[in-house]
């Protein structure tokens, strides 16, 4: 995953203690993290399905980042035993020192965007937009739409 090299974070599996991007994410054990300032689009490269998945944002000035890893997943009553390899959770938010107050009466809407594209013809053949939830990415099905609270093939896509 790409997009937030040199951002500080926050790594909640040690004890919240502060620290910089250095270079790609990669998912090696337990993740959970609050990248601060964060505006930049993020890029997940899946060469299992020959796809780039970009996820942009607005009215976010943090991105949590995490995977429960084997020994979380097993807590976790929708999420079979094996799926934390093949899922990465990336967070619209506006949480610790920044998040957002606000006076009764007052909205703040957050907006996230997944886009996903053919490796080899760069078309984007996968949008979705969410408000301020989670975009979870199944990187066993390639064709897939996020509309409400779960996933749904594409039509012709045998998935």
């Amino acid at each position: 995953m790409r997009g937030l090299d040199k951002v500080h974070y926050v790594d909640k599996t040690s004890s919240n203690r502060k620290e910089i991007q250095q270079g790609d994410i990669e998912m090696v054990s337990e993740t959970d993290r609050v990248y601060l300032n964060t505006t930049d689009p993020i890029e997940l490269e899946d060469p299992v399905f020959r796809r780039r998945i970009r996820v942009t944002k607005e009215n976010s000035r943090t991105t949590v980042v995490w995977n429960p890893w084997v020994t979380k997943a097993h807590s976790l009553l929708d999420l079979a035993d094996d799926e934390w390899k093949q899922m990465i959770c990336i967070e619209t938010s506006n949480v610790s020192d920044l998040a957002v107050d606000l006076a009764p009466g007052q909205q703040h809407k957050m907006k996230a965007l997944g886009r996903v594209a053919d490796f080899r013809s760069r078309r984007a053949f996968l949008e979705g937009s969410r408000g301020s939830e989670p975009i979870f990415v199944d990187l066993q099905r390639p064709n897939l739409r996020l509309q409400r609270r779960s996933w749904h093939t594409q039509p012709g896509s045998g998935a």
